[in-house]
């Protein structure tokens, strides 16, 4: 009777552990997932443009950063009022350790984008690129609202 209750009790506090672990764990998980899924979009959006050698390249490249931001605003979105301290607007304030990593990779996407703005430059006045700009546009305002 008594091993019975032993293992019984062992079991309940196994079972409390697991679930503060679970509860209580990594504080910033989530966050890192759509830093990580923000950067990538971004790391294809310059790399597209780095590497582009023509408007139509230059336009799809802009088409699908514009469909692959769509489908992260609404995670973006959740993600600017649930952290608040990891918001672009609050570019000045210490990263904590846990997103250090996803916010240096933040930092050196952003290093990138000058280059890439200027080899995109040289497609601006053709209309594929005009129009594929104007739908990224529409759907950055969705950010903001």
């Amino acid at each position: 009777m008594k091993s019975v209750r032993a293992r019984i009790f062992l079991l309940a506090i196994l079972l409390t552990l697991t679930l503060l672990a679970a509860c209580g764990g990594d504080k910033y998980a989530d966050a890192r997932d759509i830093m990580k899924a923000h950067a990538d979009v971004m790391e294809a959006y310059i790399t597209g443009l780095e590497k582009a050698d023509s408007a139509s390249e230059c336009a799809s490249v802009i088409d699908a950063y514009t469909a692959g931001m769509e489908d992260l605003i609404p995670r973006l979105k959740a993600f600017r009022e649930k952290y608040p301290e990891l918001a672009a607007e609050n570019s000045d304030a210490e990263i904590p350790a846990e997103v250090e990593k996803e916010g240096q990779r933040m930092r050196e996407l952003a290093a990138r984008m000058p280059a890439a703005t200027m080899n995109m430059m040289k497609y601006m006045a053709d209309a594929e690129v005009q129009a594929a700009m104007q739908r990224m546009s529409q759907a950055m305002e969705k950010m903001g609202s």
